[in-house]
């Protein structure tokens, strides 16, 4: 019984540190608890200092944090020269989605039960509508970094090699 309450600690202590990324990115907002991480493997979109104008899309392979480098599989940045960050909202994309779901059932079901009236239409309509914009505009989230918004590499491991 002993034995395997020493087991059952062992692992207890040493499978929680395998579980997590212990290098990562992490974009924070100045007064606010909220953050995003970024591990190995990620992709992101970003804007970097060398193109602005240009989102670029790349995966993350490596953060090495003593050269304070992120190592992308399309070239290296420091993340101060990494303007700003874009990603997809998952909440506004799902509600956007359910709304043009309602929108096709609302056709389909109600063009087979009866004649489509303005009314019918109208409804219709302004849920595809609505659900598009939501879908497929509105779902797109950018952080731009500055005074505000910080960029860092976290390392968060017990000893660096």
């Amino acid at each position: 019984m002993k034995s395997w309450l020493i087991i059952l600690l062992l692992l207890g202590c040493t499978l929680p540190s395998f579980s997590q990324a212990k290098i990562f990115l992490q974009i924070e907002e100045i007064g606010n608890d909220n953050y995003i991480r970024l591990v190995l493997g990620d992709k992101m979109r970003f804007q970097s200092d060398d193109m602005p104008d240009l989102w670029k899309d790349a995966r993350i392979t490596k953060l090495m944090p003593e050269k304070s480098l992120v190592i992308l599989d399309n070239g290296y940045y420091k993340p101060d020269q990494i303007l700003a960050y874009r990603y997809t909202n998952r909440g506004m994309t799902i509600f956007g989605g359910s709304l043009l779901t309602f929108s096709t059932t609302w056709f389909v079901f109600g063009g087979l039960a009866r004649d489509m009236d303005t009314q019918d239409v109208i409804i219709g309509m302004t849920s595809a509508g609505i659900g598009a914009l939501f879908s497929f505009i509105l779902n797109k989230k950018t952080v731009k970094f500055g005074k505000k918004n910080h960029l860092r590499i976290m390392d968060v491991r017990m000893t660096v090699p």
